[in-house]
């Protein structure tokens, strides 16, 4: 069974994505904030895939994701977001993307687009 990381800092949101992530057959492992998930990216590599969110209250997923580039054969990384302080939306997309994110989606995002954004970075789904 594949396993995704994912990272946000709203709980409701980490509610209801990983209940989607989860019936779609994959375990999926909640964090929910910066400090935790930088824990995490230490074990990265046992993760098919990472979802996080590019603004964590006050500090920023686009850090967690220069700390994972730097390690070797990082998992692909999906890049969510719905704003935040201090740069426009297109602004950390495009950091995300030159941050290597295979994908970015912008919330409010449907269930059927994270899952098929979880394809294509190829996490085995149900």
């Amino acid at each position: 069974m594949d396993s995704v990381l994912l990272v946000d800092d709203d709980h409701l949101i980490l509610d209801a994505l990983s209940r989607v992530v989860e019936a779609a057959g994959v375990h999926c492992e909640c964090v929910s904030g910066y400090a935790e998930a930088e824990k995490h990216i230490e074990s990265a590599g046992k993760f098919s895939a990472l979802i996080i969110d590019i603004w964590l209250g006050q500090h920023s997923g686009l850090d967690l994701m220069q700390k994972l580039i730097a390690k070797s054969d990082p998992p692909p990384v999906i890049a969510i977001s719905g704003g935040g302080p201090g740069r426009t939306l297109e602004q950390a997309v495009a950091m995300a993307d030159s941050l290597n994110a295979a994908i970015v989606l912008l919330k409010p995002f449907r269930s059927e687009e994270l899952l098929d954004a979880l394809r294509q970075v190829g996490v085995s789904l149900k």
